[in-house]
């Protein structure tokens, strides 16, 4: 999974690169997304029909509205020093761009060589994270429990915290996605909550000519199933419905994609 995972979130970064710098039209502003994209994959980008590439931008974008909303609200909410830990994070840039994280601590989970290779970036361009605390978690979702490196790099279970899996469960196996949604319900405090996405059944996530859409490998329209198997309070919205707020609808009218969020049970 691993190079399957880096050359998907370099491609989404890429897409975040170009909405960015749509001006007054643009729904999101990452500033450091060309940074990490680098040239290969800004290329990559626009060898894309612009059909394709017009679909996958608004997807992009209003999925990547809609999470930075979601962590806004969450890291606003009554209770101080909340936690953020994004599973799966590859070239997210959210510890860096969002301001109301400043009193939040942000885990960010993933191969040791996405996060190495990120960090360096940044780290070079003279980037420094927003938040209260920024941690690199290196860890294989497919392959380990989340505990341990989660403990060993601060995570506090009793704080509550933001689970983020942007992008990540059409990479993973069924199996897989149910016992991480299962640890993640374990390891969080009561006011905890989530934010998952999901390729739909139909496989066909980012247009059924885009060569990204054959590496999915869990598909589904019930996601939130299995986020309430897990202990979870989970609904979920087609992304055409969300895309209605933005004004983006239009292309996603139909598309067939999922955000799931979910609280923790009193």
């Amino acid at each position: 999974m691993p190079d399957r995972a880096a050359s998907t979130g370099n491609g989404t970064v890429a897409l975040r690169a170009i909405e960015s710098g749509r001006g007054t039209r643009a729904l999101i502003a990452d500033p450091l997304a060309a940074l990490l994209a680098g040239e290969e994959g800004l290329r990559w980008a626009q060898s894309l029909t612009v059909g394709q590439r017009e679909l996958m931008l608004d997807l992009i974008a209003v999925r990547t509205r809609f999470i930075d909303e979601v962590c806004t609200g969450f890291a606003h909410a009554s209770r101080p020093r909340r936690q953020i830990l994004i599973l799966g994070a590859g070239y997210d840039t959210r510890a860096y761009r969002l301001p109301a994280l400043a009193e939040s601590a942000v885990f960010e989970a993933d191969y040791p060589s996405v996060l190495g290779h990120k960090a360096a970036r940044l780290r070079e361009a003279g980037n420094v994270p927003l938040c209260r605390k920024h941690r690199h978690v290196a860890i294989d979702l497919e392959q380990q429990p989340l505990r341990g490196p989660l403990l060993a790099a601060g995570f506090d279970p009793a704080t509550p915290s933001l689970w983020v899996l942007e992008g990540v469960t059409g990479y993973l196996p069924e199996e897989c996605c149910a016992r991480l949604f299962t640890q993640m319900r374990e390891l969080s405090a009561p006011g905890s909550a989530a934010v998952v996405t999901f390729v739909g059944a139909s496989g066909r996530a980012y247009g059924p000519d885009a060569p990204v859409s054959e590496r999915h490998i869990f598909c589904t329209d019930s996601g939130q199933l299995l986020l309430n198997r897990a202990g979870w309070d989970a609904v979920q919205l087609p992304i055409s419905d969300v895309a209605v707020r933005y004004q983006r609808a239009s292309r996603l009218r139909v598309y067939d994609y999922w955000l799931a969020q979910a609280v923790t049970r009193p």
